[in-house]
């Protein structure tokens, strides 16, 4: 379910590294392989989904992140960003959104799902 203490401990493992970096580092230096680990005060606030409007990229191989529009955004519309790779099917997206701590009910995901049960019925 992502709070077992298995996670518990990595989530502390990966802070107790994290936090040992000073902000230059963290902004200049190439980061190490943590998934999920992040320091970015706007863009933690764009939720996941399996249909995202924006995809991430990180050009220089540090932790400046550049975001490219994959589709027409209105003004005002909430941008999505996808925290997984969205290809797979959606019982395996689900479960690797699981250490996010949610069950993902983005569009496409209540779609595939219908989708999937309407085919074992």
């Amino acid at each position: 379910d992502g709070n077992g203490p298995t996670d518990q401990a990595a989530v502390a493992e990966i802070r107790e590294e994290v936090s040992g970096y000073a902000v230059d580092y963290l902004v200049t230096k190439p980061w190490p392989n943590m998934h999920g680990t992040g320091l970015f005060f706007g863009l933690g606030r764009c939720n996941h989904s399996c249909d995202p409007s924006v995809k991430l990229f990180f050009p220089h191989g540090n932790a400046r992140v550049q975001g490219v529009a994959l589709r027409d955004i209105a003004e005002g519309e909430q941008l999505f960003i996808s925290y997984i790779k969205q290809e797979a099917v959606v019982k395996k997206r689900r479960a690797n959104l699981k250490s996010y701590g949610f069950e993902c009910d983005c569009a496409k995901c209540v779609k595939e799902a219908a989708e999937a049960a309407e085919g074992q019925s």
